[in-house]
């Protein structure tokens, strides 16, 4: 079953999506050697590989603009992707980090970002919104946000050490003595809030990629020696 967001359908021109543990490994490798899931999967999409930008994600804040020049390309050290060309398809990876879409219906303007904890209290989100209202004039009281699968509270746990990354959302945080669970989503909810967006504009998924085990790959519950992962992808459609 496809993956839905009420904010994000009605709109014919927009394509998006999420693959699952089924379609094998999406992450890049220079190597090529996930190639053959990406294409197969992208070609069940209808979107053509020559179309495709991708992310070579860092775990960091950088967000590229994408012009048409750049199809078939990976964007080196970032992890956010906003354009406004049509039949362009933003892509990232991910096996825990969460993917945010982005779509401004009246500008014609999207954005992908992976969404990590160091991304997360580092500011990838902000920096997406003024990327977009700096290179498109998006106004962020007309953008819709969807939050993808992702590692969530029931699993996300952190050593005290680390507990106070997050101290500007103590109410995001269930503290067990050494250990705390964080609530990402609802953090980055927050924060799309905090940066202009209306709530009626934000939607979670509400899926835990480490709870869904047949469904999805995740980092923290597989443990796997080599990174494996699911890709994220957003386009207009021309």
């Amino acid at each position: 079953m496809s993956m839905n967001f009420k904010v994000l359908d009605g709109y014919p021109n927009l394509k998006y999506g999420f693959s699952e543990k089924k379609d094998g490994l999406m992450k890049l490798f220079p190597d090529d050697r996930n190639s053959k899931n990406r294409e197969r999967f992208f070609e069940s999409k209808k979107i053509p590989s020559n179309r495709i930008v991708s992310a070579d994600l860092v775990h960091g804040v950088n967000i590229e603009i994408v012009k048409n020049s750049d199809a078939a390309a990976i964007k080196p050290r970032t992890d956010g992707l906003t354009t406004s060309e049509p039949n362009l398809f933003l892509t990232i990876t991910g096996a825990d980090c969460f993917a945010v879409y982005f779509f401004d219906p009246k500008k014609k303007a999207i954005g992908i970002a992976h969404v990590g904890w160091r991304g997360l209290v580092g500011g990838i989100i902000m920096n997406m919104l003024s990327e977009m209202k700096k290179r498109f004039d998006s106004n962020s009281i007309d953008l819709m946000a969807a939050i993808g699968p992702g590692i969530r509270k029931c699993h996300f746990e952190v050593n005290s050490s680390d507990r106070a990354y997050y101290k500007g959302y103590p109410e995001f945080i269930l503290d067990k003595g050494e250990k705390s669970n964080i609530d990402m989503p609802e953090i980055i909810k927050k924060q799309l809030t905090e940066g202009g967006l209306a709530e009626k504009n934000i939607e979670d998924y509400e899926e835990c990629t480490y709870c869904l085990d047949k469904k999805y790959f995740s980092y923290r519950r597989d443990k796997s020696p080599k990174i494996e992962a699911q890709v994220a992808f957003i386009g207009l459609v021309k």
